[in-house]
């Protein structure tokens, strides 16, 4: 299994992220899934709104364009 897959023109990411690191940054992989590191705590929803800024930005697409399926 491969951490990325393409769906049409969609790109889906099977990610592992570490809340509350000391910066946001890809980490590499973490077994079959990609790690990413985000400041934010993982209470309220706050890292996952983090994680849609972060692939935003990384991607260079709009933040209404990347949707978490789970988290």
């Amino acid at each position: 299994m491969s951490w990325y897959r393409w769906d049409g023109e969609d790109l889906i990411l099977d990610c592992h992220l570490q809340p509350k690191a000391s910066s946001d940054a890809f980490a590499g992989l973490h077994g079959d899934r990609l790690k990413i590191r985000l400041t934010a705590p993982p209470v309220e929803g706050q890292a996952n709104a983090q994680l849609q800024t972060f692939l935003a930005k990384a991607f260079g697409v709009a933040k209404s364009q990347v949707s978490l399926e789970s988290g």
